[in-house]
């Protein structure tokens, strides 16, 4: 019985699921914040829903995978991606209060 291919595929669970999380956290940047693809804040629920699952959902593997395999600045950088839509929000709300963009129309 050799336990050396259950190590390897672990480790290759392990890569994958990583690159997921980051893939994810790619997407809820680029949904968050690039203006050819974003979604999110526009006037449509659905734009923010989707962005809040897969906000949910990027935070969620990131962090089980921390805790599972330990730190990695691929999951924390993920972890910083996947959280774009609240940190867009806490942008905004600076931006409103110091006046650098106007409130009403």
């Amino acid at each position: 019985m050799e336990k050396a291919p259950e190590k390897s595929i672990d480790i290759h669970n392990k890569k994958r699921l990583q690159f997921i999380a980051f893939i994810i956290g790619v997407l809820c940047f680029s949904i968050v914040f690039i203006p050819f693809t974003r979604i999110t804040m526009t006037g449509h629920a659905w734009g923010d829903m989707i962005s809040i699952t897969l906000m949910f959902i990027g935070v969620t593997l990131s962090t089980t995978l921390l805790k599972k395999y330990g730190r990695s600045p691929l999951l924390i950088f993920s972890i910083i991606l996947s959280l774009s839509f609240p940190i867009y929000l806490v942008i905004l709300i600076v931006a409103l209060f110091t006046g650098l963009i106007e409130f009403g129309p």
